[in-house]
């Protein structure tokens, strides 16, 4: 897989614009860990466990995932690209700056705990009300991400799903399986993890990247699928 940079996003306004569109999108989601210093956010949730993942590397990981044809119209056909779905969205900022980045992306965001969905649809209506991203291709979901029903409820067609991100915090086998049995074979599962020991038993592995941003240790980029 080629070695991409983050994409860029043709905002109007030219480059102060848009150097201000990304420190709001940046404050949103870190503003606070970074002014008191103190590291990302994590949560217990009922399904398991939420760690906020850096915007920083979401965004990179989001290039990555550009250059491989999986955002963006490349991922679709036409004037309709495919879905792409966050499994365990948290408090939206993988939907947000998916957003940000591809325009006109389909994005739905998935989450099983009420506080986290009620953080991230009070958090992606701000950024849609101050301009930092369209709403419009944009959904959040309060349900299980492996339930059709859940699904069904937003009008999503899981045939027209190309792309399923998710940070695994003990669910990935379930998700895995889910994957591989509801979705078409050309669905590709990506797990974005500091673990690079981490596999799954239900799709086999296609690809896997390390994510640099900033400092520290590189994060991983794993891509499943199944090939028919």
């Amino acid at each position: 897989m080629p070695e991409a940079p983050g994409p860029r996003r043709p905002s109007p306004g030219g480059p102060i614009r848009r150097w201000r569109i990304r420190r709001r999108l940046f404050a949103t989601f870190e503003g606070h860990a970074t002014a008191d210093r103190r590291a990302l956010p994590i949560r217990r949730t009922v399904r398991g466990i939420w760690v906020a993942t850096p915007v920083r590397v979401i965004e990179a990981a989001a290039g990555i995932l550009s250059a491989a044809g999986l955002l963006g119209r490349s991922a679709g056909t036409g004037s309709a690209p495919y879905h792409v779905i966050d499994a365990g969205s948290g408090d939206g900022r993988v939907p947000a700056v998916i957003a940000w980045l591809v325009p006109g992306q389909a994005v739905l965001g998935i989450e099983a705990d009420a506080m986290l969905h009620a953080r991230a649809r009070a958090q992606l209506d701000a950024l849609g009300a101050a301009g930092v991203i369209d709403p419009a291709h944009v959904r959040l979901a309060a349900g299980d991400y492996c339930d059709p029903e859940t699904y069904g409820a937003q009008g999503i067609a899981l045939g027209r799903t190309r792309l399923v991100l998710n940070y695994p915090d003990g669910n990935q086998h379930r998700l895995a399986r889910f994957v591989a049995t509801r979705c078409p074979p050309e669905t590709t599962l990506a797990l974005l993890t500091h673990d690079r020991d981490l596999s799954v038993d239900a799709l086999p592995l296609r690809a896997r990247q390390d994510v640099r941003a900033g400092n520290g240790p590189p994060w991983s980029l794993s891509l499943y699928r199944r090939s028919g």
